[in-house]
């Protein structure tokens, strides 16, 4: 279950260059536990908050905030003084994948779980190996609503979107059968994706299903002006023809000037947009020779960014995507055009997983790992447009980087995880740290070729 849960929520080793300048002293928070790693973090007007998940007992500072393994939601002030913090036990274990702050400064959360999860409306029970879970927070933690989806296999909840009138878009992934208010679906390869569409009460309205021979699965979503979603992820190859997937993609089409291969290759980093009634405006994909995977996009101009991750070269007979074995990965950040065309593949200097991206005034802010030292590390990336790249890495000691926000005073929030570095004790950590301002670390983008 753990190599399951990590071969979909993972992120990747990497590899970066020249140790940047030390960070000038700044304020840093720790959530220390077992196996304890902040997911997400998201700025409110009165601070950041953050997201993630314990296996036992652990607190911030020296107030406890969880007496048991299980999900963990905290807010802070500007200063990064604890404001409040939610915690729900779980028997055997949880992921937090998204938090999305909604109308009047509501709270979104969700993740998936095995066992049971003890939430404020009673007792939730997994129906297989995992399920998704989806909750709706007050801007005090209060719990308004919590909603568990799933069925007889692996099922998780990856990446949200809220409109204004509260209604969420949830996007993730089920393997075997998955159940929605009612409506079963059946994956039709070892796993597939999953839109589907929570009103205001979380009562679900809509739900869009990718499916496919091979291992598939959506981890990011965002708004269209249009009204449209752009959802990514990954595709394990062939479809099945059903659902929503354009008629011909398992037969290998040309898309951006790549061909997208037939059956029996390794997951491709993947992008389509969906209209209201869940209709394909359009959907591409980034082969390589080796796994890939698009983590979140954001709007970028009139296009979008995805990243993610991509194995460069083709791994060994028998090893497959994150196995033992498998050659290291590498970090993207991927203009699309409006039609999803290709318009650049950003490869940062040595970085092999660019976990997440937050749109900001001035271009996108990027946080993922890196290697130095023959340590892995956190890497903080800023693309700026027209698409002039700069990063650097963070920490010492071992981390990983795994959400990002802008923070007060021009620095920018980063939240991930440390064996023992960042300024902090081992466990999940929340900082504020300098954007990198220095030269940029990767060769100017690769630009994809278009047409036949």
């Amino acid at each position: 279950m753990r190599r399951a849960l990590a071969l979909f929520f993972a992120c990747g080793l990497a590899a970066c260059g020249a140790r940047p300048p030390a960070d000038p002293p700044r304020p840093r928070v720790a959530l220390a536990g077992p196996e304890g790693v902040l997911r997400v973090v998201r700025t409110t007007p009165n601070g950041p908050v953050v997201a993630g998940h314990v296996a036992g007992p652990a607190r911030i500072g020296a107030e406890t905030v969880a007496r048991a393994g299980g999900l963990v939601v905290a807010a802070f002030d500007d200063a990064l003084a604890l404001r409040w913090a939610l915690t729900w036990a779980a028997t055997e274990w949880t992921d937090v994948s998204d938090l999305v702050v909604g109308p009047g400064g509501d709270l979104w959360v969700c993740g998936a779980f095995g066992g049971r999860l003890a939430t404020p409306g009673g007792l939730a029970a997994s129906a297989g190996s995992g399920d998704a879970f989806v909750a709706r927070l007050g801007p005090d933690g209060a719990t308004r609503w919590v909603r568990t989806f799933g069925g007889e296999g692996f099922d998780g909840a990856a990446g949200l979107l809220v409109d204004a009138a509260g209604a969420a878009r949830v996007v993730g992934g089920f393997s075997g059968r998955f159940a929605v208010d009612g409506v079963e679906f059946a994956s039709a390869g070892a796993r597939d994706g999953a839109v589907w569409t929570l009103d205001a009460t979380g009562r679900a309205t809509a739900v869009v299903r990718l499916g496919g021979a091979g291992d598939d699965g959506l981890r990011g979503v965002a708004a269209d002006p249009a009204g449209d979603v752009v959802v990514v992820g990954q595709l394990g190859g062939a479809t099945d023809g059903g659902a929503w997937l354009p008629p011909g993609l398992d037969r290998g089409v040309r898309l951006g000037g790549a061909t997208l291969a037939p059956p029996g290759r390794e997951p491709m980093a993947f992008a389509a947009a969906l209209g209201p009634d869940g209709a394909v405006r359009w959907a591409t994909a980034v082969p390589s020779p080796g796994f890939g995977l698009f983590k979140r996009v954001v709007p970028w101009g009139p296009g979008w960014l995805a990243v993610g991750s991509l194995q460069p070269t083709a791994p060994p007979e028998g090893v497959h995507g994150l196995a033992e074995g498998a050659p290291p990965l590498q970090g993207v950040a991927v203009v699309l055009d409006a039609a999803g065309g290709v318009v650049a593949i950003h490869r940062p200097a040595g970085v092999t997983s660019v976990h997440a991206a937050q749109a900001v005034d001035d271009g996108a802010l990027l946080v993922g790992h890196a290697r130095r030292g023959g340590l892995t590390v956190p890497w903080l990336g800023r693309f700026g447009r027209p698409g002039a790249l700069s990063g650097r890495t963070l920490c010492d000691g071992t981390g990983y980087g795994y959400g990002v926000a802008p923070g007060p005073r021009g620095d920018v929030w980063v939240a991930g995880l440390t064996e023992g570095g960042c300024g902090v004790e081992a466990g999940g950590f929340l900082g504020a740290f300098a954007p990198p301002t220095g030269p940029d670390l990767q060769a100017a983008g690769e630009r994809a070729r278009v047409g036949p």
